[in-house]
């Protein structure tokens, strides 16, 4: 669906939790990605969709909580330079290595 024709008001809200397990202070950059359902063809491998910089204390943990809305968040630009948002089950990726973590999000657009 173009999102131009959506009303784009829902929005998700993500609460993440980091353990700085070390001895020192640290920081790091929180990446949240967007990846499309698989089945959509010529998608991008995932998108970045908000990040964040925090500060966690030796061996403590601190939640940063993110929220964005779901036609921002979700959209691609498809071939036809129209930005459009693929029903199906989308993906929630946080983090960009091994550690990360990802969870589902089916997205349902009713006419």
């Amino acid at each position: 669906m173009v999102v131009d024709r959506l009303p784009c008001t829902e929005n998700i809200t993500v609460d993440i939790e980091v353990a700085n397990t070390g001895k020192v202070d640290g920081g790091h950059v929180v990446m949240v990605y967007s990846k499309s359902p698989s089945e959509v063809i010529g998608a991008p491998a995932k998108q970045l969709v908000a990040f964040q910089r925090m500060k966690v204390p030796a061996r403590k943990t601190a939640v940063v909580e993110f929220e964005f809305n779901v036609c921002k968040a979700f959209s691609i630009v498809e071939k036809t330079a129209c930005t459009v948002l693929p029903a199906g089950r989308s993906l929630v990726l946080v983090g960009d290595n091994d550690c990360g973590v990802s969870f589902p999000v089916q997205i349902n657009l009713i006419y």
